[in-house]
């Protein structure tokens, strides 16, 4: 659930890769034992693929089969895959040499087409994990599609591709449909993030030839350590290691030295793969990147090559394999007499054992770190007690689960990590976790605001969130590392805890609203909806908002124009005015009516506020607040444009200081060389060869604000100070922001605006001076430097509602038969003129239907987003009292493809079994 629902199909492409641990862990297996029997399989499948490509490659030479199979396997590019162990990896790197050599032999009739495609089959079945990042899979076709060019078998190798596609159709069909509806393009498109810039730092051409492109390969700590990989210290420093990162490199192109025209079809495929191994997968690094990223912004789903070196690397490494296999069998051919042959056995003997030196981390397991990683994980007792008390109280909701602390990647102080909600392992509930990825911009809305809402001990205010959810428990782990603060005891006055030991599941006290609910109260947000979101605490239980101004749907309901309004007022003013107390709001009504305005508290007191609308005060009488809201209202308004204005107090300077002339007298500075006033100007002075560092005292610094740290500075003469804003915890720095005053002659205003860590900890302002040269000094001037809150507070409008009545309200029940499939039962209490609004609360699709199983109408439900996320249907009065299925149509897409599969790969081995017999 950490997507909120959202269909990206391509993730069924596991299925054989979990298929394999399935099988030993339903015989009993232990967990361990699973996952080494896991490993097993698939190091396994790399080394018999190589092997199989290395035998058709160099058939008689057994020293150069076995340097191939050592380069494919043993390469240091394959660290990474291993350590995570990355399913699109190991489904290309174990399939990639089995689809070369099966084709080329079936090319060169070595072997009949019978076995051609079945090999073909096994290969397709190895690919298919492969799809979870379809990229990977998209690399298997380029080099199917090399391959045939050269062999200028066009025929046999779109048989080939056939299978790969029909074998992977259960995943293929339902991700096509979910591009194309969806008009996919781009990565944005689905809500991932792109990596290409941030993995490309380090992907150099001569870190690509050498396979050292990995990005973690060059995070260093303080002392210049291998932060992640500390075997990475000794290929990026240790002679030996450097020198014989070029050898491999080297003896395949050599190799081309030594062509043997017999073989000229290898030469010119492992040239080619080479050369689209390192110039892919340099990505955005210069001096190719231009001509990568001009085919990345222009080429359609190119975006999808995210990770050029992960994607594009197991073509060098297929490339090297060949040509320094080649390498050894042409000059072991060419040696004129036994005793030279057999020197080169010894040199192949040679250059194996130092690969297996070079490449010890995988040899030996050093990649695994079990000692700093958890590599082994002990569960504690209350993971234990969990598992069992989800499984057996009968009396638990079947609602949502949400989990505190919001960290993207969950880890535990005793070891385990992940990128998704422990509870996923033993649980059958849906959890709401942080995500690095989440498709949904509203919904991502909401969670922020959930979890800053719990942060700031509002704990009203978050709860009343989880309706938006269909989620009734909150999942507290104490024991996650985290820079969250904790939730204090204030929250029992909302939630009934229960405990097992650091874990606590805290089910909130009033009901909330189910995944699927009728609402009865229906809001329009006018609001622009890429950048703003409805505020969930503002509205009631069974509320729903839907956007009419960009759903056309909308437009189509009964009176919906009468929906209340719902909107966030804009900012008004140029950039510079946010820092100043005094802010305008503008907005715009369609039609006349009573409203509300709603400002967010952020540590304001009604009390401390003037407000005025289109320049009249409002009085203090109509001025309430709430736990994280100041509400003002009702105010009669007329369609049309209005302002709002909000007066909030003066903001105080956290800069604990009103006289700077201390700090002339620690300048060194002669009387006539100081500013006129040194209690207003600070002189900012270094006459040394070393670093001079200048700390502003600050207090009152609240880390749920967002400050505005801004200066007047002349620049004199020297280096260029650099302002530092540094956020701490008493172990380590949380967050800096250097800024650069620039070196203006003139007085000049600078300021820029800093967004705290949400996370109890303390602010220090520093002023930093570089080292002067040998005679040389610096200089600058400082006046009016402040750390002062800004009151970016958002504004909504909100229609009073009075006598709303524009949909029934419908007692609404509901089954999940599964992920896919929702019985719906709608029992009509209401006005049987008025029609119900239905909310599904999974991430709109436009694959989600509403079907009545017992009512013929020809009148389809209208379809639409709701809550900014979820599905809507409007439900009209006549078809109400009704038993309807919510059921995810693509679902018949992938058993449609998983269907297509499975009888491919039957029809393959009946072919097989039945001329075989014969």
């Amino acid at each position: 659930m950490v997507n909120s629902g959202v269909d990206f199909s391509s993730s069924t492409a596991g299925l054989f890769f979990h298929l394999i641990q399935l099988i030993p862990y339903l015989l009993g297996f232990s967990l361990k034992s699973v996952e080494i029997f896991s490993m097993v399989f698939w190091y396994s499948a790399v080394v018999i693929s190589s092997f199989v490509l290395a035998k058709t490659v160099v058939p008689k030479n057994r020293i150069a089969q076995i340097i191939f199979v050592a380069i494919y396997s043993f390469n240091i590019y394959l660290f990474n895959t291993w350590e995570n162990v990355k399913v699109s990896n190991l489904a290309l790197v174990s399939s990639l040499p089995l689809f070369v050599s099966t084709v080329y032999l079936w090319s060169t009739k070595v072997i009949a087409s019978k076995h051609a495609v079945l090999f073909l089959c096994l290969a397709s079945i190895l690919a298919s994990g492969a799809g979870i990042n379809p990229a990977y899979f998209a690399v298997i076709i380029i080099v199917l599609s090399i391959e045939a060019i050269f062999l200028k078998d066009i025929k046999n190798v779109a048989i080939a591709i056939l299978v790969l596609v029909t074998v992977n159709f259960f995943w293929i069909f339902p991700l096509l449909n979910y591009l194309i509806l969806n008009q996919t393009k781009s990565l944005a498109d689905i809500g991932l993030t792109n990596w290409l810039y941030s993995l490309s730092e380090n992907t150099s051409l001569v870190n690509i030839v050498r396979l050292q492109g990995a990005w973690d390969w060059y995070v260093v700590d303080k002392y210049g350590m291998p932060q992640y990989l500390p075997y990475a210290l000794n290929y990026l420093s240790k002679l030996p290691f450097i020198v014989f990162s070029f050898c491999v490199p080297v003896l395949s192109f050599i190799s081309f030295l030594f062509l043997n025209i017999k073989k000229r079809f290898w030469y010119v495929f492992f040239g080619i793969l080479a050369f689209l191994g390192i110039f892919l997968g340099v990505g955005s690094h210069p001096p190719t990147g231009s001509i990568f990223i001009y085919l990345y912004n222009h080429v359609p789903f190119l975006s999808f090559f995210r990770s050029p070196w992960y994607i594009f690397t197991p073509l060098l490494t297929l490339a090297y394999a060949g040509l320094t296999a080649l390498f050894f069998e042409q000059i072991s051919l060419r040696a004129k007499n036994k005793k030279l042959r057999h020197s080169i056995n010894i040199l192949g003997f040679v250059f194996l054992l130092l690969y297996g030196l070079y490449s010890y981390p995988l040899i030996t397991g050093k990649i695994f770190r079990p000692d700093k990683d958890g590599f082994y994980v002990k569960f504690p007792q209350h993971v234990w007690n969990t598992k069992t008390w989800l499984a057996e109280d009968k009396n638990l909701s079947s609602q949502r689960i949400i989990s505190y602390p919001d960290d993207d990647l969950e880890s535990f102080s005793w070891g385990y990590k992940g990128t998704e909600s422990i509870l996923g392992l033993f649980a059958d509930r849906e959890v709401i976790a942080p995500s690095f990825n989440i498709p949904s911009k509203a919904f991502g809305f909401l969670l922020k605001d959930f979890y800053s809402h719990l942060k700031r001990e509002e704990y009203a205010s978050a709860i009343s969130i989880l309706n938006f959810f269909g989620s009734d428990t909150i999942f507290y782990k104490k024991d996650s590392p985290t820079l969250s603060p904790p939730v204090t005891a204030e929250i029992d006055k909302f939630v009934n805890t229960v405990t097992f030991g650091d874990w606590s599941f805290m089910k909130v006290n009033e009901e909330t609203n189910k995944k699927v609910y009728g609402a009865d109260m229906i809001y329009n947000n006018l609001s622009y909806p890429e950048t703003s979101i409805f505020q969930a605490p503002l509205l009631n239980k069974g509320a729903a908002v839907v956007n009419g101004t960009i759903d056309t749907e909308i437009a189509k309901i009964p009176l919906s124009g009468s929906y209340l309004v719902l909107m966030r007022a804009d900012a008004l003013g140029e950039k510079k005015e946010e820092i100043n107390n005094l802010q305008k709001y503008r907005f715009t009504l369609a039609k006349d009516g009573l409203f509300d305005f709603a400002i967010e508290k952020l540590y304001v007191n009604k009390n401390d506020i003037v407000a005025r609308i289109d320049s009249r005060e409002i009085g203090i009488g109509s001025i309430s607040e709430e736990e994280a809201f100041i509400k003002i209202g009702p105010v009669g308004l007329t369609r049309g444009a209005h302002i709002l204005e909000i007066s909030y107090p003066e903001a105080k300077n956290l800069l604990d200081i009103d006289d700077y002339s201390s700090y002339a007298q620690d300048s060194k500075l002669r009387k006539d060389e100081l500013p006129g006033n040194i209690q207003k100007t600070l002189a900012a002075v270094n006459f040394a060869n070393e670093d001079k560092v200048i700390k502003l005292p600050i207090k009152g610094f609240n880390p749920f604000l967002r400050y505005a740290v801004g200066f007047d500075y002349k620049y004199i003469y020297g280096s260029v100070p650099i302002l530092d804003v540094i956020q701490s915890v008493p172990s380590a720095p949380v967050k800096t922001h250097p800024i650069y005053p620039g070196a203006s002659f003139d007085w000049e205003f600078r300021y820029e605006i800093y967004k705290p860590v949400e996370t109890d900890s303390k602010l220090e302002l520093f002023i930093k001076l570089s080292p002067n040269k040998p005679g040389d000094r610096s200089k600058t001037y400082f006046e009016d430097l402040f750390i002062r809150r800004i009151y970016d507070n958002k504004v909504f409008v909100i229609e009073r509602n009075q006598g709303f009545d524009k949909t029934s309200s419908e007692n609404v029940e509901f089954r999940k038969v599964s992920p896919v499939k929702y019985e719906v039962k709608i029992k009509g209490s209401g006005d049987a003129s008025k029609g119900t609004m239905l909310v599904f609360l999974e991430s709109y699709n436009q694959g989600w239907v509403l079907k009545s199983i017992d009512k013929e109408s020809g009148l389809k439900p209208l379809h639409f987003i709701v809550n900014g996320y979820a599905n809507g249907w409007y439900v009209p009065g006549n078809l109400r009292d009704s038993n309807y299925v919510i059921y995810y149509q693509p679902q018949k897409l992938y058993l449609i493809g998983m269907a297509v599969s499975v009888i491919t790969i039957l029809l393959i081995v009946i072919l097989n079994l039945f001329k075989w017999k014969k």
